[in-house]
C-alpha cells in the first residue's frame, strides 16, 4: 500500500506543475480522456484523496494493470504416480547408502 500511496504523491506533484505551466484544470484533463477537471483538481490539491474508481487510477498512472498469468498445466494422475516412485527409489537408495558407510 505504501508505494501506491508514494507514486499517487509524486502524481500529484506533476499534475500541479503542469497546472501551473498550463493555466486550467479543463484543459489539463483532456489529457486522461475518463478523468473530470474537477476529480483531477481534487486528486492534485487535496492531499488525502484518491479517486476509487480503478478506470481514474489507471488513467492517471496510479494503478497498473497486471498480466494474467497463464494457468499450470495439469499433471495426469500417472505421472504424480510416477513422481512418488521416484522419490521413494531415491530415499531408498540414499538410507542403503548412509547404512553402508
Amino acid at each position: 500500500m505504501a508505494s501506491y500511496l508514494v507514486r499517487a504523491q509524486k502524481i500529484k506533484k506533476r499534475l500541479l506543475r503542469e497546472h501551473r505551466k498550463i493555466g486550467s484544470w479543463r484543459i489539463l484533463a483532456r489529457q486522461y480522456p475518463p478523468v473530470k477537471f474537477g476529480t483531477l483538481q481534487r486528486f492534485a490539491t487535496d492531499p488525502d484523496y484518491i479517486p476509487v474508481d480503478d478506470e481514474i487510477l489507471i488513467a492517471l498512472g496510479v494503478k497498473t494493470i497486471r498480466k494474467p498469468t497463464p494457468a499450470k498445466p495439469v499433471s495426469p494422475r500417472w505421472w504424480k504416480e510416477l513422481r512418488k516412485n521416484a522419490v521413494r527409489a531415491m530415499a531408498k537408495r540414499t538410507r542403503a547408502d548412509v547404512l553402508r558407510k
